[in-house]
């Protein structure tokens, strides 16, 4: 039903996991959790509450377009992470791309960001020839390229994220309404897809708005970022029926950011058929007293965090097929999370 690839290049790995996912849509959820540092400790945190590691770890570009003007040194530490991830231990990546840019693009040494209020970087120049934006913006594709070329000779395929949350604007992307940011897509799509010839993606559409779908040949899958105010453990019914609507029915959806876990048991009743979920980084994840890495149930208790991790409907690391090119060694993972608390 929900047809091939968008991409023409894709390979055969990344064949086999979007084939995996198709199988899966709506018998399972597969568990997910953005990392941020290269210590991922929100993994440690999950994994000290219930013995499971999540099937889908999330990463981000953050900082990797072009870094001379700032202090803070380039790291590749989510790259090389979600490469260990994926060939060492047969989980699952997805990508997304805060992607910084020049506060002043005649003068990059002024700094560079992603928000809208911190940045007059406009998006209508950017997706116009012989702009200064447009030649920012190119550059920066072509950078992101080489890593996620990197990644594909590393044989991992990518669930690729990139340009999220565009209809709530405030990021520089969405800043200017549908019609621009629409372009920046297919340029982006275009330059991956037909210029860098790219065989790892999987496009994912995250714009959360009907007037910010993209054209269908050009994403694979829609998402939805969604921070309740309060607690909530429901299925997102609404939410999932609204994206499902923006895509005619014919994408699969996942829930691409979230504060709170859905109880897979609401899940099942409501027929919400959620690819992943992917837990933000950090606070939402994992705390740190005296030095000691746990679990933080400052949002998702931990009741239900265990209750979540061990539900049958749940697609966990040692749930997933081992891939080709894959093995499956998690030794590292539990020597760390015991280093963590013996710290």
């Amino acid at each position: 039903m929900y047809g091939e690839l968008v991409s023409k290049n894709a390979n055969e790995k990344t064949k086999a996991l979007y084939a995996f996912l198709k199988e899966n849509y709506g018998k399972h959820i597969l568990s997910g959790q953005q990392m941020f540092g290269p210590e991922e400790n929100e993994e440690i945190g999950i994994y000290s509450a219930t013995g499971k590691c999540p099937a889908v770890k999330g990463y981000d570009f953050l900082h990797l377009e072009e870094n001379p003007y700032i202090d803070e040194p380039l790291s590749e530490h989510g790259v090389d992470n979600a490469i260990h991830w994926h060939r060492d231990c047969g989980g699952i990546v997805t990508f997304c791309w805060h992607w910084f840019v020049p506060v002043d693009v005649d003068d990059p040494s002024k700094g560079r960001a992603f928000y809208t209020e911190q940045t007059p970087f406009d998006v209508t120049k950017a997706v116009t020839e012989g702009t200064k934006e447009h030649a920012v913006i190119l550059r920066h594709i072509d950078v992101i390229a080489g890593y996620l070329k990197r990644l594909q000779d590393a044989g991992v395929p990518v669930l690729w994220r990139p340009l999220h949350e565009a209809s709530g604007g405030w990021f520089w992307w969405g800043a200017k309404g549908p019609e621009a940011y629409k372009k920046l897509w297919n340029i982006l799509f275009d330059r991956l897809e037909n210029v860098h010839k790219l065989e790892n993606l999987i496009w994912v559409w995250n714009g959360q708005h009907k007037d910010w779908i993209v054209d269908a040949d050009k994403f694979d899958i829609g998402g939805e970022d969604i921070y309740p105010e309060k607690p909530d453990y429901s299925s997102q019914l609404d939410r999932y029926n609204l994206c499902n609507s923006y895509v005619g029915g014919q994408k699969m959806l996942t829930l691409s950011e979230n504060a709170y876990l859905c109880d897979p048991d609401a899940l099942i009743a409501d027929g919400v058929k959620w690819l992943w979920w992917c837990v933000w980084w950090g606070g939402f994840a994992y705390k740190e007293e005296d030095g000691v890495i746990s679990y933080n149930d400052s949002y998702t208790s931990l009741e239900m965090l265990q209750k979540t991790y061990h539900h049958p409907y749940v697609l966990n690391l040692f749930d997933l097929p081992v891939w080709e090119g894959t093995t499956r060694d998690y030794s590292d993972a539990v020597k760390r999370y015991r280093a963590a608390q013996s710290e």
